[in-house]
């Protein structure tokens, strides 16, 4: 789906059929080999055959919007080996979780999926469909429509794709992702195309420059497959826990729940806080593989309060002021912090601490501080730094 209307940016700078170079990725030389691999060996979830052609679209975390896109052809032995690679765009969420892409969200669906029928201003080659693009070409994006996320032609209803109208920009050429069209399933996402890039993100296709596309488009047969998601996710014995950056959103489309990502643990938020600003939608599975406490150091804000906190053995210490510059301070609110989801009442037994105006430095044991003369036999490791006030008040500090 092209970025179209109100709901996003318009398309930028129009790109022509000659003189555009083919993106390269830089990366380690077994990468992409290392990527090919995965097929063979049954390493890429939902991947239930062997196609001629794999195109294996990687994120490196949720919420990017850049993927290294790389085609592996099928040799005699049954191996896999790389075709080309080429730098790509996603929607401008990044991807979802898989199952929970939904209409006009700008997330790109994760999953296994087969190519379908090209389109664009003039067929290059296609062994596997074309449709010439014609004024009246349209995609069904109104939701509860019988022609929902399929392709006619005449009159366009407001919500649908006027194809024509980026016939010399995003749709001079693109191929059909099969997602969400057996079955139709309504509200779940329409128009998802492996399309030529206009620059930046789309409302959820996917993008790369036009020697590509075309590539593509000539080289696919019936049944060769995309897939797609962030790395973690599609291809096993990767990093099993996702990676969310800091201070992001992160919503469990099955249960409704806003969470931010704090010191790369998800807190459960009451409300939207700042917006909830490029807010991703996910699963709770996938939330519940997050790291379960904050790294120590985090610093995060209540909203409603003002109050400054640091993370000190999975507790959420209070401030009088911020120490260390408050680096990377991230807002929350205060529900969060007095429901201690994703945090500890108390520091871990063992943690260090120091306070910065007296230079005190305190061991935890059994929730409460006590002051060292000097630093334990395995020195002050991973030490952090709160304010004297802290201690003295002992908030969630026992006595």
């Amino acid at each position: 789906m092209a970025k179209h209307r109100g709901r996003v940016l318009a398309i930028g700078l129009m790109l022509t059929t000659t003189a555009i170079p083919l993106l390269s990725v830089a990366a380690p030389a077994n990468a992409a080999s290392s990527v090919c691999e995965t097929i063979a060996s049954g390493r890429v979830h939902g991947l239930a055959s062997r196609p001629a052609h794999v195109m294996v679209t990687l994120a490196s975390s949720y919420g990017s919007t850049n993927v290294t896109i790389t085609e592996c052809a099928k040799t005699r032995t049954g191996a896999y080996s790389q075709a080309w690679q080429s730098a790509g765009r996603t929607g401008y969420r990044g991807f979802a979780a898989a199952g929970s892409k939904r209409e006009g969200d700008g997330n790109t669906p994760t999953g296994v999926f087969t190519l379908g029928t090209a389109f664009g201003r003039s067929d290059p080659g296609s062994s596997n469909g074309y449709i010439t693009l014609q004024p009246n070409s349209c995609w069904g994006s109104t939701v509860g429509a019988a022609k929902y996320n399929r392709y006619f032609t005449g009159a366009c209803g407001p919500a649908d794709e006027s194809m024509y109208k980026y016939v010399n920009t995003a749709y001079q050429q693109g191929i059909l992702i099969n997602y969400n069209t057996q079955p139709i399933q309504q509200g779940y996402g329409s128009a998802i195309f492996f399309h030529v890039s206009t620059g930046g993100t789309t409302a959820g296709c996917i993008s790369t420059d036009y020697n590509t596309v075309v590539n593509t488009i000539r080289a696919t047969r019936p049944g060769d497959v995309i897939v797609q998601g962030v790395t973690s996710a599609v291809i096993a014995g990767t990093q099993g826990a996702p990676n969310f950056a800091n201070g992001s959103f992160v919503r469990a489309a099955d249960n409704g729940r806003v969470y931010r990502i704090v010191g790369r643990a998800p807190l459960w938020l009451s409300s939207c806080i700042d917006g909830c600003a490029g807010l991703t939608n996910t699963t709770q599975s996938v939330i519940d593989k997050l790291p379960a406490l904050p790294t120590d150091g985090t610093f995060l804000r209540a909203a409603e309060t003002g109050r400054l906190y640091r993370v000190v053995g999975g507790a959420p210490l209070w401030l009088s002021s911020c120490v260390d510059g408050c680096a990377g301070l991230v807002n929350v609110d205060q529900w969060t912090v007095d429901t201690l989801d994703h945090l500890r009442a108390y520091p871990a037994d063992g943690t260090l601490l120091r306070a910065t105006q007296t230079g005190r430095v305190y061991q935890v044991a059994n929730g409460s501080p006590t002051w060292l003369g000097q630093c334990p036999a395995q020195g002050c490791v991973a030490l952090v730094n709160v304010d004297q006030w802290t201690v003295d008040t002992r908030d969630h500090l026992r006595p």
